[in-house]
């Protein structure tokens, strides 16, 4: 009798154990739904922001093509590096147009870095490269940014002003 009244209680406190944990999974399944949804929605919202900016920079990229001959040359000498298959790095005169534009919207080497990334992006926009040319040129347009060009840059200036 005692035993069968040990068994009743013993179940029923397993069926209460059992109750409180699938509460508890519910609950934490409707947290993480609502994180979910709400994780998503701030998602979509930073896409949306991103593609509205990215086509401003775009448009104003745009307008520099046809409005500035060194910003123009800058592209056309990056869209020729990303296409050309044997190119390995930039003349002179190319790298001299690029840090031209890197230091008229940018100050500091992080800034001109992005101002390289944006460039390439844009003339990649204009004339596809293949990934491994991608890579590549993107890295060859930060070394710009780093200054690894300036002494080719300097070398023509001085040649310019003899």
């Amino acid at each position: 009798m005692q035993s069968r009244l040990l068994t009743i209680e013993r179940d029923k406190a397993v069926r209460q154990l059992q109750e409180q944990k699938d509460r508890e999974q519910q609950r934490i399944n409707q947290a993480v739904s609502q994180a979910t949804v709400e994780k998503d929605k701030t998602i979509r919202l930073l896409q949306s922001t991103l593609k509205a900016s990215r086509h401003i920079l775009s448009l104003f990229a745009d307008m520099l093509y046809k409005a500035s001959e060194v910003f123009k040359r800058a592209i056309d000498a990056i869209i020729h590096f990303g296409t050309e298959r044997h190119k390995s790095f930039f003349a002179p005169s190319e790298a001299a147009d690029i840090k031209s534009v890197m230091q008229e919207y940018g100050e500091t080497t992080e800034q001109q870095n992005a101002v390289g990334a944006w460039l390439c992006d844009y003339a990649e926009s204009r004339q596809p490269f293949d990934e491994i040319k991608h890579r590549h040129t993107l890295k060859e347009v930060g070394d710009v940014a780093e200054g690894k060009y300036d002494w080719k840059i300097e070398s023509i200036q001085q040649r310019l002003q003899r």
